[in-house]
């Protein structure tokens, strides 16, 4: 008897694995950054506050400014300094000391400092 010869068949594609890992990865783009002039004005709004003795504004502009610059601004030590400054004023002593140690853990060299300290009358 004559054996049949197999039907030829194209072996089988392997289709890519479907599982999140293999999909491309759509990460969120990074925030848009603020221009300068726009931390500037914020900043300078924070301070001209202060100076008028007006703390809520002041820190209402530094939230503003906080919320625009994702907390990564070009101005964001000076932002900083001057919610502590602000808190120091309004004598808000819970809200100082950790903000004080995380602008320090933040900024170890901050030219910033002396004036906190003058502010606050804390040691660094």
């Amino acid at each position: 008897p004559l054996l049949e010869a197999p039907a030829w068949r194209a072996p089988a594609r392997r289709r890519p694995p479907t599982t999140p890992s293999a999909a491309p990865s759509r990460a969120a783009a990074p925030p848009a950054r603020v221009p300068l002039a726009r931390e500037v004005e914020l900043v300078d709004r924070a301070t001209a506050a202060l100076h008028a003795g007006d703390v809520d504004a002041a820190l209402a502009a530094i939230a503003d400014h906080a919320t625009a610059t994702h907390g990564a601004g070009q101005l964001v030590e000076d932002a900083l300094a001057l919610e502590i400054e602000a808190l120091c004023t309004r004598e808000d002593r819970a809200a100082v000391t950790p903000k004080l140690e995380a602008f320090d853990a933040r900024f170890p060299a901050s030219a910033q400092r002396a004036r906190l300290t003058t502010a606050c009358r804390q040691e660094p």
